[in-house]
């Protein structure tokens, strides 16, 4: 991909987790930063110009689900994409009904998941 890759916002509070997902997407040509927290994530997506965000729904004693909502609230220009290591999020996404038809990748997932979701999910936001 050219320099003009869109640029990603990793918002994950596991420092290995978070890491890994963007050394796949750097290596893919995306342009990414991490966030650790709920709030420095709000921060980085209030202060940037990020086309796609990967939040993890636990972080730590925050909902990334709740940081999902925000975005959504406030109608900010970028897709999103959660991440979880819990088969079902019915009780996470029963408070906020307006994102459960965001994408979910559920951990452990490899490069080519995460790929083809990051993929898709831009493709969408360009049709």
């Amino acid at each position: 991909m050219a320099r003009t890759s869109p640029s990603v916002l990793i918002v994950d509070d596991s420092s290995g987790v978070s890491t890994a997902i963007a050394m796949m997407l750097e290596e893919d040509g995306f342009l990414v930063e991490i966030a650790d927290s709920y709030q420095s994530g709000l921060q980085a997506i209030l202060a940037g110009n990020f086309r796609l965000l990967i939040i993890d729904v636990n972080l730590g004693t925050d909902s990334g689900v709740n940081l999902a909502a925000e975005v959504v609230r406030q109608n900010l220009p970028c897709k999103i994409i959660l991440t979880s290591g819990l088969l079902d999020l019915s009780p996470e996404l029963e408070r906020h009904p307006d994102l459960k038809r965001l994408p979910i990748l559920l951990k452990p997932f490899g490069r080519q998941g995460l790929l083809e979701c990051v993929q898709r999910t831009l493709e969408e936001a360009a049709a």
